[in-house]
Protein backbone atom coordinates (compact mmCIF):
# COMPACT_ATOMS: atom_id res chain seq x y z
CA UNK A 1 0.00 0.00 0.00
CA UNK A 2 2.82 2.24 1.00
CA UNK A 3 4.51 1.93 -2.69
CA UNK A 4 1.24 2.14 -4.48
CA UNK A 5 0.75 5.66 -2.33
CA UNK A 6 4.24 7.03 -3.67
CA UNK A 7 3.84 6.04 -6.87
CA UNK A 8 0.34 8.12 -6.72
CA UNK A 9 2.35 10.89 -5.56
CA UNK A 10 4.88 10.74 -7.95
CA UNK A 11 2.88 10.56 -11.04
CA UNK A 12 0.79 13.65 -9.35
CA UNK A 13 4.00 15.36 -9.41
CA UNK A 14 4.83 14.16 -13.00
CA UNK A 15 1.46 15.51 -14.23
CA UNK A 16 2.15 18.41 -11.84
CA UNK A 17 5.96 19.38 -13.76
CA UNK A 18 4.91 19.12 -17.12
CA UNK A 19 4.48 22.25 -18.77
CA UNK A 20 0.96 22.67 -19.59
CA UNK A 21 -0.49 26.47 -19.62
CA UNK A 22 2.48 28.40 -20.03
CA UNK A 23 4.90 29.53 -22.90
CA UNK A 24 8.00 26.67 -23.24
CA UNK A 25 11.23 27.99 -24.92
CA UNK A 26 12.74 24.92 -26.47
CA UNK A 27 15.86 25.26 -28.64
CA UNK A 28 14.99 25.51 -31.93
CA UNK A 29 11.23 24.33 -31.78
CA UNK A 30 10.01 27.76 -31.93
CA UNK A 31 11.53 28.70 -35.56
CA UNK A 32 10.31 25.45 -36.41
CA UNK A 33 6.68 25.84 -35.21
CA UNK A 34 6.94 22.54 -33.71
CA UNK A 35 5.08 21.61 -29.95
CA UNK A 36 3.67 24.01 -27.78
CA UNK A 37 6.27 26.19 -27.96
CA UNK A 38 6.64 26.79 -31.71
CA UNK A 39 2.86 27.56 -30.93
CA UNK A 40 1.77 24.07 -33.50
CA UNK A 41 -1.74 23.89 -31.65
CA UNK A 42 -2.70 27.01 -33.17
CA UNK A 43 -2.18 25.81 -36.44
CA UNK A 44 -4.09 21.94 -35.41
CA UNK A 45 -7.65 21.52 -36.82
CA UNK A 46 -9.61 21.68 -33.15
CA UNK A 47 -13.19 20.09 -32.73
CA UNK A 48 -15.90 21.87 -31.28
CA UNK A 49 -15.20 20.48 -27.78
CA UNK A 50 -12.16 20.76 -24.93
CA UNK A 51 -10.21 17.70 -24.52
CA UNK A 52 -8.50 18.82 -22.30
CA UNK A 53 -9.93 16.17 -19.40
CA UNK A 54 -9.80 13.12 -22.00
CA UNK A 55 -5.71 14.40 -22.42
CA UNK A 56 -5.16 13.81 -18.76
CA UNK A 57 -6.84 10.41 -18.44
CA UNK A 58 -4.59 9.77 -21.21
CA UNK A 59 -1.40 11.21 -19.49
CA UNK A 60 -2.32 8.93 -16.77
CA UNK A 61 -3.29 5.94 -18.20
CA UNK A 62 -0.01 5.93 -20.17
CA UNK A 63 1.98 6.08 -16.47
CA UNK A 64 -0.44 3.31 -15.52
CA UNK A 65 0.30 1.07 -19.05
CA UNK A 66 3.58 1.30 -19.13
CA UNK A 67 4.43 0.78 -15.67
CA UNK A 68 2.27 -2.47 -16.08
CA UNK A 69 4.03 -3.76 -18.69
CA UNK A 70 7.68 -2.88 -17.65
CA UNK A 71 7.12 -4.78 -14.15
CA UNK A 72 5.20 -7.71 -16.10
CA UNK A 73 8.56 -7.83 -18.45
CA UNK A 74 11.02 -7.40 -15.16
CA UNK A 75 9.01 -10.65 -13.82
CA UNK A 76 9.64 -12.36 -17.10
CA UNK A 77 13.15 -11.94 -17.59
CA UNK A 78 13.31 -13.40 -13.88
CA UNK A 79 14.07 -10.48 -11.80
CA UNK A 80 15.07 -12.01 -8.64
CA UNK A 81 14.20 -8.61 -6.73
CA UNK A 82 11.75 -8.47 -4.30
CA UNK A 83 8.58 -6.80 -5.33
CA UNK A 84 9.18 -3.48 -4.36
CA UNK A 85 12.39 -3.07 -6.25
CA UNK A 86 10.48 -3.84 -9.59
CA UNK A 87 7.38 -1.79 -9.07
CA UNK A 88 10.61 1.48 -8.25
CA UNK A 89 11.49 0.66 -11.42
CA UNK A 90 8.95 0.02 -13.36
CA UNK A 91 6.90 3.76 -11.74
CA UNK A 92 10.09 5.51 -12.74
CA UNK A 93 10.24 4.68 -16.14
CA UNK A 94 6.39 4.51 -16.70
CA UNK A 95 6.45 8.62 -15.23
CA UNK A 96 10.11 9.20 -17.00
CA UNK A 97 8.70 8.19 -20.28
CA UNK A 98 5.63 9.40 -20.13
CA UNK A 99 6.57 13.36 -18.90
CA UNK A 100 8.92 13.03 -21.96
CA UNK A 101 6.06 11.46 -24.60
CA UNK A 102 3.77 14.90 -23.64
CA UNK A 103 6.53 17.72 -22.85
CA UNK A 104 5.97 20.37 -25.02
CA UNK A 105 2.67 18.17 -27.24
CA UNK A 106 0.19 18.96 -24.97
CA UNK A 107 -1.74 21.62 -26.66
CA UNK A 108 -1.21 20.03 -29.60
CA UNK A 109 -2.66 16.43 -28.26
CA UNK A 110 -5.55 18.44 -26.97
CA UNK A 111 -6.18 19.98 -29.84
CA UNK A 112 -6.14 16.78 -32.16
CA UNK A 113 -8.02 15.00 -29.71
CA UNK A 114 -11.08 17.48 -29.60
CA UNK A 115 -11.89 16.74 -32.88
CA UNK A 116 -12.98 13.25 -31.94
CA UNK A 117 -15.43 14.49 -28.57
CA UNK A 118 -18.73 13.96 -29.36
CA UNK A 119 -19.98 16.44 -27.06
CA UNK A 120 -21.61 13.64 -24.28
CA UNK A 121 -18.85 13.74 -22.01
CA UNK A 122 -19.66 10.28 -20.70
CA UNK A 123 -19.43 9.18 -24.14
CA UNK A 124 -16.63 10.83 -25.09
CA UNK A 125 -14.33 9.79 -22.03
CA UNK A 126 -14.94 5.74 -23.13
CA UNK A 127 -12.67 7.15 -26.44
CA UNK A 128 -10.98 10.17 -26.77
CA UNK A 129 -8.58 8.94 -23.98
CA UNK A 130 -7.28 6.62 -26.44
CA UNK A 131 -7.33 8.60 -29.31
CA UNK A 132 -5.11 11.19 -27.05
CA UNK A 133 -2.95 8.47 -26.09
CA UNK A 134 -2.42 6.55 -29.34
CA UNK A 135 -1.96 10.32 -31.33
CA UNK A 136 0.75 11.43 -28.26
CA UNK A 137 2.97 8.46 -28.59
CA UNK A 138 2.69 8.46 -32.68
CA UNK A 139 3.90 12.58 -32.24
CA UNK A 140 6.67 10.83 -29.64
CA UNK A 141 7.91 8.32 -32.69
CA UNK A 142 7.96 11.56 -34.74
CA UNK A 143 10.17 13.26 -32.32
CA UNK A 144 12.19 10.47 -32.62
CA UNK A 145 12.33 10.76 -36.04
CA UNK A 146 13.69 14.34 -35.87
CA UNK A 147 9.69 16.16 -36.68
Amino acid sequence: MILAGIALVVALIAYWKVPIDYFILVAGASRKGIGDSGLEHTAVKRGKYSAWAHVEFAFFGQIVLIGFLVARLLSVIGVKETGDVVIIIAGILAVSSTMWVYYDRWRCIEAYSSRFCSGIANLSMFYVPLVALIYANYRALKRLQGH
